[in-house]
């Protein structure tokens, strides 16, 4: 197995930038698929060939960015925040936009009474608003304009009605302690805070949380009596609909993580039974409806590798490897309908990104590679959200080699030639680098 405790601590230790360095760093050293010039061209090559790919408009006023995030209100995708860079003198943004599939259009988000520019926060939408709490941000003199080069942490947020085009903001009595990189998740009334790092603690880690209640803008802390000792830092989460499900660095080592399981109407945690679990790190995961499917790559051989856990038996199920995706990290992975989307990333070398990917079925155990697309590029720490038609991917950056790297302002949506119909409540909240 695999010890992770000398990155974590690379993570507590240095600050948003380092986080970004050591996310664009290789770990690895397998040959990848990362020939993103083998696209499936047309007779001309032009984007009308392309049957499952069509990229979208571009926002002349929206820079390009990485680290920022996106949900889909049903209508509409919305971006916000981000970072351009991995230095303190890097811009961090305060701004976003709403993108329209049906028009292919583009709306800004005014900038009056939204939370000050950050990255590493988290986004949610709660039906009617997009929450948005946390983040970091290198702090600027302002009397200079020069940026103060020590990271600062936030514990404020802001909610964003899309009808209005208007922020508020969200109450800090009882809020959690700032942080970046934590967990946020909708649980249909309420949002969960979990977890992530901080520089206000002198320990880096942020193994605590909180519930945010909408309705009376209130908090109410998550009770961390009877948390695992077993867990280090917090990587993943889902919301089962009556659970939260925490993949989280372990302190033994014995297994590169563990899943930890909170049940909110009790204040109880405990651990799930990691007999059959995958051994992989980087890992990303996407829930079913019934199932946590975690993927990632595997320890010893840089490939990928992956498996499937039940809440209510508390067990796991082996993922097929037969047309899986290869090893990356910083991709995404999200549940659209029937089936859990693959894409992008950056290769272990970290040399190359992908415009690779894959789906997988749970009920088939089969994976299908989805084509590659005619016009776009291959990107890592970007977004992608499922509309219900399309995966909507924005944003993110392009690994160019030795001889640099290139920030995205562009887009992409894929969209199946048969869109499976919906049969399970989905989260529409994306899953952040």
């Amino acid at each position: 197995m695999v010890n992770r405790r000398p990155g974590a601590q690379a993570m507590r230790t240095a600050g948003l930038a380092a986080l970004l360095v050591v996310q664009a760093c290789g770990a690895g050293g397998e040959a990848d698929d990362a020939d993103d010039g083998g696209a499936q061209d047309g007779a001309d090559g032009s984007q009308d060939d392309d049957p499952f790919w069509f990229a979208l408009s571009e926002a002349g006023w929206l820079e390009a960015r990485m680290q920022h995030t996106a949900v889909w209100s049903g209508t509409e995708m919305i971006v916000w925040g981000g970072v351009l860079g991995s230095f303190p003198s890097d811009p961090t943004f305060g701004d976003g936009g709403r993108y329209d599939p049906v028009s292919d259009t583009w709306q800004p988000i005014t900038a009056e009474g939204a939370p000050s520019p950050r990255a590493g926060h988290t986004a949610v939408w709660t039906g009617e608003e997009m929450i948005v709490w946390g983040g970091s941000a290198y702090e600027v003199d302002r009397s200079t304009g020069s940026t103060i080069y020590s990271p600062k942490d936030f514990n404020d947020g802001g909610r964003y009605d899309p009808l209005t085009d208007s922020w508020r903001p969200l109450s800090l009595v009882g809020a959690p302690f700032p942080r970046y990189w934590h967990q946020a998740l909708w649980t249909g009334s309420e949002m969960i805070v979990w977890g992530g790092f901080t520089v206000a603690q002198g320990t880096g880690i942020a193994n605590d949380g909180a519930i945010y209640d909408p309705a009376t803008d209130s908090w109410r802390p998550i009770d961390t009596f009877f948390l695992p000792r077993e867990i280090y830092s917090s990587n993943e989460a889902v919301w089962t609909g009556r659970q939260l499900l925490v993949v989280a660095t372990s302190y033994s080592f014995s297994v590169p993580y563990v899943v930890a399981r909170y049940d909110p109407a009790t204040g109880l945690w405990s651990l799930a039974s990691m007999t059959g679990a995958p051994d992989v790190i980087g890992e990303r995961v996407a829930w079913t409806g019934s199932e946590l499917i975690l993927w990632g790559q595997q320890t010893e051989l840089g490939s990928s590798a992956g498996g499937r856990y039940d809440p209510v038996s508390d067990s796991w199920k082996s993922m097929a490897q037969v047309g899986a995706p290869s090893g990356r990290r910083s991709h995404t992975i999200l549940w659209a309908d029937s089936r859990a989307l693959v894409w992008g990333g950056i290769t272990s070398s970290g040399q190359e990104t992908l415009k690779t990917g894959a789906a997988y079925d749970p009920v088939a155990d089969a994976w299908e590679q989805l084509p590659r697309p005619v016009d776009d590029i291959g990107r890592e720490a970007h977004t992608a959200i499922w509309s219900g038609r399309d995966m909507i991917v924005w944003g993110g950056r392009k690994g160019t080699g030795p001889g640099g790297q290139e920030y995205l302002k562009s887009g992409t949506r894929y969209r199946p030639q048969e869109p499976a119909t919906a049969t399970r409540p989905i989260d529409p909240s994306p899953l952040l680098e």
